[in-house]
């Protein structure tokens, strides 16, 4: 039984860990595609001087609320910003758009939600799961890979205490903090290559931390996804 469990989960942790690298490369790939337009958008919010921060946080709130992938922003805001600063934008940034979509989904856009969700039995899980497991079940919801809008819109048809939804938002900080890390990784890559001066040593620290980063994430993935495999769910609803 334990070198079953152990294979199992070798398998989940190289599942994951697959999932990211293939991620990693879509997001090579659609930079090379997209590359033109998301370094006018990067070089037009840094010619805004002071005000690009703020600029940063409005465009991430409404394009992400329209399900524009977060990695486009957080890919920005660490070539822009930096590690810490970038991610603490788009931590700010991703509060707001949940709060946002939360408030949209229980006011205006209740009837399209509730449709969605009967077309899509596979989210009622997650509607149900939400309101008997409370704050618990609403932080592993924010450390898997599911969109932050589609789960905000989702959970702002639920019977979800507003304050539990806005405290559980710090479960969006570790995979902010690596998409961050990637757009700084890549930043300081396209710089290295356009500069006389390359320091070997802060590169692969930084490579090397970028990595330590993406083990840790799928960690907490796995954690997460295990958990909420254990949580019950009553059929009958």
């Amino acid at each position: 039984m334990e070198s079953a469990s152990g294979a199992n989960g070798k398998q989940v942790w190289l599942r994951h860990g697959v999932m990211i690298v293939v991620g990693i490369g879509i997001a090579i790939a659609v930079g090379e595609y997209l590359g033109p337009e998301v370094l006018e958008l990067k070089d037009w919010i840094a010619s805004q001087g002071s005000k690009g921060p703020i600029i940063f946080l409005l465009l991430f709130v409404l394009l992400s609320s329209i399900f524009v992938p977060d990695t486009v922003f957080a890919v920005i805001a660490g070539a822009l910003f930096g590690i810490l600063a970038g991610t603490l934008l788009m931590f700010i940034g991703g509060v707001l758009a949940a709060m946002l979509n939360f408030y949209l989904a229980r006011t205006l856009f209740r009837k399209q939600v509730r449709s969605f969700l009967t077309r899509h039995p596979r989210f009622l899980v997650v509607e149900q799961a939400a309101e008997h497991e409370g704050l618990r079940l609403l932080v592993l919801l924010r450390l898997i890979p599911l969109n932050p809008a589609t789960v905000s819109y989702l959970l702002g048809t639920t019977s979800v205490r507003f304050s539990l939804f806005l405290i559980a938002s710090v479960g969006l900080i570790p995979g902010f903090f690596v998409e961050v890390y990637f757009g700084y990784l890549l930043n300081h890559v396209s710089s290295a290559n356009t500069t006389d001066s390359f320091d070997v040593a802060h590169m692969a620290v930084t490579i090397i931390g970028f990595i330590l980063c993406v083990g840790t994430l799928v960690y907490l993935i796995v954690v997460a996804r295990r958990a909420l495999a254990e949580i019950p769910i009553n059929s009958q609803k």
